[in-house]
């Protein structure tokens, strides 16, 4: 059964941003392939979305990561729409690891908001 990234939002009822960290190891022939696959949240909160990263972009600087994102409030029920409340706001945000991806934590600066939050 396929299952599609609306339905997992339906399942675990909040926003979520997903990492997946890979090791890269060098083979045999000296190519580098990924030999480990870490998933973890990089934010969640029930009842909110997250959203974009690829729109706001990724930074790294050796075990330091920054990733911007959309975060707003989670609706459900159109399935030809993103499952974000827009009548409520939305906040753009950072999300910011020093240790590789492992943890993460949230920055909202005044200065990336383009109204106010509600």
């Amino acid at each position: 059964m396929t299952h599609t990234r609306r339905d997992f939002l339906r399942r675990c009822g909040s926003g979520a941003l997903i990492a997946a960290a890979t090791v890269p190891r060098p083979a045999a022939s000296g190519r580098l392939v990924a030999e480990a696959v870490d998933h973890v949240d990089v934010w969640r909160e029930t009842g909110r979305y997250g959203g974009w990263p690829a729109n706001h972009g990724m930074w790294a600087w050796g075990d330091e990561l920054l990733v911007g994102f959309t975060a707003g409030v989670l609706r459900t029920g159109d399935p030809m729409r993103h499952p974000i409340d827009r009548s409520a706001g939305e906040q753009q945000a950072l999300a910011r690891s020093r240790d590789g991806g492992r943890t993460w934590t949230l920055e909202a600066p005044a200065t990336l908001q383009t109204r106010a939050w509600r």
